[in-house]
């Protein structure tokens, strides 16, 4: 928007002409201030130190000051810069806005609050646009504020200002980053640059690095281009010698244009604080996880939690970092700005801060795997022992505390991996065993394989064979997961050699799991005697160690193993899962129970029983609900969509399966409700649609090489008096998930 002239009189200067990637803040902020002629309104611009809330306000100010003055051309204008929060301050700002309104020097009151009351009787009965710029006490407000006048009254602070609400309405308006191409844009503006997507491909590269590098911060930005203009240098060359310094703080900080410094800015606040608010920003500047609740950062200050979420409050309210109570983080520039600092002092105190909070989320995944998982691993990697207890109830509460904090516990394993020592190792194997169970249930296998691999390599190097087997184990499931059969075999049969090798509990018990997994991949690969040969001998070994979970996991298998066999056994297999039903309700996990309610209503419904199949899926919907379990639910929609008696239930339930396997992406899952979905169209007199789905559910199967359900939509074709062909995958084009708006 442009800055129209201020009606009245104003100090705001000039400004810097570089206004850029505000404008729908901007927008936004006008909006909520509307053409009333009577508006009464306080806006509080806030954000981080050198966000750019001056000149926001300073626009912002501007183009209210054009749109109220046109119905009120009597409008009186004014702005005030804080330097400090004393009373001689207050005192002569008030003094300056007097001899503005043409008092004269005499008539001026020599009281704080005598000088506030004339300025109140001054403006009284005319609308005032006030800017009151670098507010850091909610003390200096007061005295500005016009009594009975309409008034829009904007406040600049690094600070949260929470008192202000107590006593005015106040509506906050926070300043972000700099969107990417905003920040591209402010860096072209100030470098003087005009930059051609094609012919200039590099020198626009090296922008949005630039950019990045600089954390979108519009201050940052532009020390980083300062001078740049009418010069050789490119952008590339000017990132590359800022890349010499470990962060942008460093790089800037001997840069200093007058009042601007990204380290001088960032350090005002900082001398502010009491010492211990300064230990606790620098801890959570060192700690690897992009955001942080009050028990983690009490890990890290091995502190109580209520004292940790006081410290972490009062850190929010002067603007250091942000925060709603549960979570708080820190911006780009501060943590670099604060890590800095640490890094210069003695870290001996910080490297125990961090360790702790590895412990504390180590602990936290190692209770959600204990509930996920049906193989669960023991092996003992010393872990240390958290100080602060869990933030939730049950262990149910858990599972969705850590699938909402999934982003930091896969950052803590991050830095781990990046620790290359023997310390970080070990908890590379422990992160990785220990997130095994929530990121294989929440479908996110590549990750999980990932991590795997980095723990197999972690156990080589310490030379922990059964830290290895295990997480070969994991990995092999993963494969087979992600359709890689071969790798899978390759993945168990190391594995088994590796608790061959070894001796104790631990190692049978990983050899059992080996037995049991690799029985699965046999069957998939259509080997059907070494399968059931296999499932035998892990029943047996689990049988030897009186693992019950475990016989439950060979009877829940060896149930779908009669399921899917040619002709399949359906009361075979109902006897097989219920007496996995009847282990897991004893021993655990609550997801093999619903898995085994999951697969019994499967088994009950293609025997005719209905009525049971439907106990059976009210019984894992329960548990699937508590559990939060997105794979689960994908299931358990289909098996509804398919029993379902209205054909309109049928489709939503097939087409949420159908979304969620896509999401997760379950290929498996998503051709088993591609099939549900043709039979459905099929039955509703939509042959074509019904054909789209079960060819798209055939080429599914075939590169995904599932062998055992690939004849399940040849079938189907076939009802539909459909001949499949010889590629039954080839025919209709189009993709089925647009075609199911049609049903």
């Amino acid at each position: 928007m442009d800055a129209p002239d201020i009606p009245s009189f104003s100090n705001l200067g000039a400004g810097s002409g570089r206004f850029v990637g505000r404008d729908e803040d901007l927008r936004r902020a006008v909006e909520s201030v509307g053409d009333s002629v009577t508006p009464r309104k306080i806006l509080l611009i806030g954000g981080v130190a050198g966000i750019g809330k001056t000149e926001f306000a300073r626009r912002l100010a501007r183009e209210l000051a054009h749109r109220l003055g046109r119905e009120a051309p009597d409008l009186v204008f004014a702005c005030i810069r804080f330097a400090g929060a004393g009373e001689d301050e207050l005192r002569t700002l008030l003094a300056d806005l007097l001899r503005s309104r043409k008092v004269d020097e005499k008539e001026l009151p020599s009281s704080l609050g005598a000088r506030s009351g004339r300025w109140r009787a001054e403006v009284a009965g005319r609308l005032v646009v006030l800017l009151l710029d670098n507010v850091i006490q909610v003390g200096q407000v007061g005295p500005f504020l016009p009594a009975d006048s309409d008034h829009v009254v904007l406040i600049t602070s690094r600070k949260r200002l929470s008192g202000l609400k107590v006593d005015w309405p106040v509506d906050p308006l926070p300043l972000e980053a700099l969107p990417p191409p905003a920040a591209e844009a402010l860096i072209r503006q100030i470098a003087g640059r005009e930059l051609d997507d094609e012919r200039d491909r590099d020198e626009v590269a090296a922008c949005a690095d630039l950019a990045a590098f600089c954390a979108y911060h519009p201050l940052a930005i532009k020390i980083a281009v300062l001078g740049l203009r009418d010069t050789p240098v490119t952008l590339a060359e000017r990132l590359a010698d800022l890349r010499e310094e470990s962060s942008i703080v460093h790089a800037l900080g001997e840069v200093d244009e007058g009042e601007i410094s990204v380290a001088k800015t960032f350090a005002r606040s900082y001398e502010e604080l009491r010492p211990q608010l300064r230990v606790l920003l620098q801890r959570l500047a060192v700690a690897p996880v992009p955001a942080i609740g009050p028990g983690a950062a009490a890990a890290l200050m091995d502190a109580g939690v209520r004292e940790t979420r006081r410290q972490l409050d009062a850190l929010t309210e002067e603007g250091l970092i942000e925060g709603d109570g549960a979570e708080y983080r820190l911006h780009d520039l501060v943590r670099q700005f604060a890590r800095s600092l640490a890094e210069r002092g003695d870290t001996t105190g910080h490297d125990a801060a961090v360790e702790r909070l590895l412990a504390y989320y180590h602990r936290i995944a190692t209770q959600t795997d204990a509930i996920l998982t049906r193989q669960p691993y023991r092996i003992e990697l010393d872990a240390p022992a958290s100080p602060v207890p869990a933030p939730f109830a049950d262990a149910f509460a858990g599972v969705a505390w850590a699938r909402d904090h999934l982003d930091e516990l896969r950052a803590c394993a991050e830095h781990a991996h990046r620790d290359d020592s023997d310390r970080g190792r070990r908890w590379t194997i422990r992160f990785g065993l220990a997130l095994a169970g929530l990121l294989r249930n929440e479908g996110q296998w590549t990750a999980s394989h990932e991590l795997q691999t980095r723990a197999i390599a972690a156990a080589e190097a310490l030379a922990l064979p059964l830290a290895a087997g295990y997480a070969r184990h994991e990995r092999g499931q993963l494969n087979r997961l992600l359709d890689r059969l071969d790798e899978a075999t390759d993945d168990l049969l190391r594995a088994q050699e590796l608790f061959r090798g070894a001796t104790g509990e631990a190692a049978e018990l990983g050899a059992a799991h080996v037995l049991n997994t690799l029985a699965v991949v046999l069957d998939r690969q259509r080997r059907r005697e070494e399968a059931a040969a296999t499932f035998r001998a892990a029943l047996a070994a689990y049988e030897r160690l009186d693992d019950r979970r475990g016989r439950a996991n060979v009877w829940q298998d060896l149930g779908m193993f009669d399921f899917f066999a040619s002709p399949p056994d359906y009361a075979g297999a109902a006897g097989q899962l219920a007496r996995a039903l009847a282990l897991y309700q004893e021993a655990g996990p609550p997801l093999g129970e619903a898995h085994a309610h999951i697969n019994l209503a499967r088994t009950m419904r293609r025997l005719g029983l209905d009525g049971e199949a439907a106990e059976h899926l009210e019984a894992a919907q329960a548990i699937y609900g508590r559990l939060g379990n997105r794979l689960g639910r994908a299931t358990l929609l289909r098996e509804l969509g398919s029993i379902a008696p209205d054909p309109q239930r049928k489709l939503e339930a097939l087409t949420d399966a159908l979304r969620l396997s896509r999401e997760l992406k379950d290929r498996s899952g998503e051709a088993a409700a591609l099939i549900e979905l043709g039979v459905v169209h099929g039955a509703s007199g939509r042959p074509r649609t019904a054909e789209e789905n079960l060819r798209h559910a055939y080429r599914i199967l075939h590169d995904a090489r599932i062998t055992r359900d690939l004849q399940r939509p040849v079938d189907e074709l076939r009802r539909l008096g459909i001949e499949p062909g010889a590629d039954p995958g080839q025919g209709p084009a189009g993709d089925a998930g647009v075609e199911l708006s049609r049903g």
